[in-house]
């Protein structure tokens, strides 16, 4: 059992301020509050517990799922302007959410923040990693939900969990925080606060920025950046888009975009000649991530870190590799997976406390296309074109530390597949020589499946997609340049098609 201890001084300032606020509890009227999610991830199960010695009305949360708690991200329960906060000797590392009309939500101990202080953030945002840091006795989180700074039972989707039990393993809750995605995940389609973005070359050989929210609908962008190739890529930090491609002059472009800015700002973190592929990335804590392929033929890595405000990086040695890697964050580590010009797969990882290393996760041959892969609760996976045409699979189980993975069946397909995680399934996207769209899914409970989305004939490039609340989508080039969308609302199971336009190189 993972506990924290009291904190005492935490609770002392808190109080004190009340005081001399002259802020009375007892007389205010409470404002509604708004609809609270889980603070973890979506699918995930956990188990949750209180002890007496807790100063408010808290629960603490570990993992019931199989999952490691420990650097599990941390999600906000609802929307609201985070500030990041730290108290060695108490609740460590850790972020208050002010959701406005007095509501706030504390999360305690956190190993790494992923939001800097005063953002905006949208309900299921990431806002750190779980962790043990300050007075705790194991990873956990250590969640809170108060008004006017007075600590509040805790309620989720409008349901107390009170009575709360004295030790874990007694009640359970899944989370349906299904805001944003449960994991860091960058590509040409990304998600940002309500709306969803999706980054490409233009036929002009510039960056086009395509974007849809409720308040604005549809938007076209040109970004510039000079002349482009390949694959742009793009993700959500911070309360700001970061968009990177790689110019003709094998130069990194990095954009970055958010409140306040009337034009995205450019530059090319210190990579001048340096990139051969398309760059792939994620955020990580208080981090932005780019790997890429070198003219040696070896990964390279590049960082900014908002809290030095530098740029820095190197080359992650184990093996040359050809096309485009890509990467995402499984738990507190750090993978990438690229293919060797003999067909195998490659694969680097690195977390805290050690230095890169690579593997082969036993596939030697076969491996076709670029991979494309993401975290699912305690197991990471990645999937690529194998050399049959077919959906090629392999995971990793935490777990049991076993490796696991066959062939999805029902289609072959050209091109690079696309995959991620929508609540607690598995989606993967491709394309037929014939321009139809595939569509693999896996969830709990069923065999891989695989189905068209009804997009017969007109797809014309690699398809990429995300998850969204309520919603899994998918974009593809159609033969005019312009962008194709469809989506499928998960509470009446329509797929809903619209064209968002544009002028999309091929």
């Amino acid at each position: 059992m993972t506990r924290a201890a009291p904190r005492a001084g935490l609770a002392a300032f808190l109080a004190a301020c009340l005081v001399a606020t002259g802020v009375l509890m007892g007389a205010l009227p409470a404002q509604a509050a708004p609809v609270f999610k889980a603070p973890f991830p979506c699918g995930h199960q956990w188990t949750y517990s209180h002890h007496s010695s807790e100063v408010r009305q808290a629960l603490d949360f570990v993992r019931a799922d199989g999952g490691v708690t420990d650097g599990t991200p941390v999600l906000a329960s609802a929307a609201g302007t985070a500030y990041r906060h730290s108290q060695p000797s108490g609740a460590g590392n850790y972020v208050v959410i002010d959701h406005g009309s007095g509501w706030q939500t504390y999360y305690f101990h956190l190993s790494a923040y992923s939001v800097a202080t005063g953002a905006r953030v949208s309900q299921g945002q990431q806002i750190g990693l779980t962790g043990n840091t300050g007075n705790s006795f194991g990873a956990h989180i250590h969640y809170e939900q108060l008004y006017h700074g007075v600590g509040r039972t805790i309620v989720i989707n409008g349901v107390s969990l009170a009575p709360y039990p004295g030790s874990y393993h007694q009640r359970y809750l899944t989370s349906d925080n299904c805001g944003r995605f449960a994991e860091p995940v960058g590509g040409r389609a990304f998600g940002f606060g309500s709306g969803q973005h999706y980054v490409a070359v233009g036929s002009a050989g510039t960056l086009a920025s395509l974007s849809w929210s409720p308040e604005s609908g549809v938007v076209q962008a040109d970004w510039g950046g000079g002349v482009l190739t390949g694959r742009a890529m793009g993700y959500a930090h911070a309360g700001q888009r970061h968009v990177f491609a790689r110019g003709r002059d094998d130069t990194l472009r990095h954009w970055w975009f958010g409140p306040g800015m009337s034009v995205p700002g450019l530059d090319d973190w210190d990579t001048v000649g340096r990139v051969v592929s398309d760059p792939t990335g994620f955020a990580y804590g208080s981090q932005q991530h780019v790997f890429y392929r070198n003219p040696d033929g070896w990964l390279e890595h590049r960082f900014y870190d908002l809290d030095t405000g530098r740029v820095t990086g190197g080359v992650w040695p184990g093996g040359r590799f050809v096309g485009n890697p890509f990467a995402f964050v499984h738990r507190d580590q750090q993978h990438v997976f690229g293919r060797t010009a003999s067909g195998g797969l490659i694969h680097w990882y690195w977390w805290p406390g050690i230095s890169p290393g690579t593997d082969d996760w036993g596939v030697r041959s076969g491996v076709a296309s670029d991979p494309t892969g993401f975290s699912y609760g305690g197991q990471h996976h990645v999937f690529f074109r194998d050399s049959d045409g077919g959906l090629g699979h392999r995971f990793f189980d935490d777990l049991s530390g076993t490796f696991g993975g066959g062939v999805w069946p029902g289609a072959v397909f050209v091109g690079n597949p696309h995959a991620f995680v929508h609540r607690d399934q598995q989606h993967v996207f491709g394309r037929t020589a014939s321009g139809d769209l595939v569509h693999w899914y896996w969830w709990p409970g069923i065999d891989p499946r695989v189905d068209d989305w009804g997009a017969r004939g007109v797809v014309t490039g690699d398809p990429a997609g995300l998850s969204a609340a309520g919603q899994h989508h998918v974009f593809y080039r159609l033969g005019d340049g312009t962008l194709e969308h469809r989506f499928v609302d998960d509470t009446t199971g329509q797929i809903v098609t619209d064209n968002w336009g544009g002028s999309l190189a091929p």
